[in-house]
């Protein structure tokens, strides 16, 4: 099976899948360059504008990367389009979708920041605007709830305002055939 890892920076979703015949994209030359030294196929490009032909893979892996993009439902179809059995996704779990304020400073790359943040019952939704299906849904929570709401303020506004929990991941699949 051919497997594309979208937004790949570093191989490790490929290599701990024993995928020899895996392909990394990401939009960095910096990660190229690591990909290439750890051993994996980098191609550089846009998960918006995926440099490869219908059905080019078998499966699609994105992980970490929907929420960084300006449009993650076109980036879905695009992965729909070049993969022709299962999309794998994860995204950080927020219990609310949040939209994101343009912070980042001129010299970051724009993909360092996240965009969007899907909530369990929205991102569902997203997908449903891509040709796929959600077949499977989970949660892998990292760390625990904050109860001490000093801790929780100090934490989301000074430490780290981005701060999610968790991990959803999804499986999807081709809505209807193709």
């Amino acid at each position: 099976s051919l497997i594309l890892d979208a937004g790949d920076p570093d191989s490790l979703v490929l290599r701990s899948l024993g995928a020899r015949r895996g392909v990394s994209l990401n939009i960095l030359e910096q990660c190229v360059r690591q990909v290439r030294s750890m051993g994996g196929r980098p191609v550089q490009g846009d998960c918006e504008a995926l440099p490869f032909h219908d059905g080019a893979f078998d499966y699609g892996v994105c992980f970490e990367t929907l929420e960084h993009l300006e449009n993650p439902i076109h980036a879905l179809k695009e992965l729909r389009r070049v993969c022709q059995r299962k999309l794998f996704v994860a995204i950080p779990w927020v219990p609310k979708t949040r939209i994101h304020e343009d912070k980042h400073m001129e010299s970051d790359p724009d993909v360092e920041h996240h965009i969007f943040e899907f909530s369990p019952d929205d991102f569902p939704k997203v997908v449903s605007h891509t040709g796929c299906e959600v077949t499977y849904a989970g949660h892998l929570a990292i760390f625990p709830a904050i109860r001490n709401p000093v801790h929780r303020l100090l934490l989301s506004q000074f430490y780290y305002p981005s701060y999610f929990r968790g991990f959803q991941f999804y499986e999807l699949t081709v809505a209807n055939g193709r």
